[in-house]
């Protein structure tokens, strides 16, 4: 219950502080992303809620970095 109240709080506060501006100064492209993000965010906390298990976003950049490290380790040996 208190991270239903605690999601709700933050998508208030965000929308409190952040979207009123955007829109009063007509950055609709801030706008749409500052949703898309909180729409991320905002599931992807229901989603912890629930106790999915969801990927680690570190193996992914491991994964991606991995060869320009071991480049760089074999020209310094």
């Amino acid at each position: 219950m208190w991270m239903w109240i605690s999601i709700i709080v933050v998508w208030f506060w965000a929308g409190y502080a952040d979207i009123p501006l955007l829109a009063r100064e007509q950055r609709w492209k801030g706008l749409v992303v500052q949703v898309i993000l909180l729409l991320l965010f905002t599931a992807s906390s229901i989603l912890q809620m629930y106790t999915a298990v969801l990927p680690n976003p570190l193996k992914w950049i491991g994964i991606v970095i991995s060869p320009y490290v071991n480049a760089f380790y074999r020209l310094l040996s």
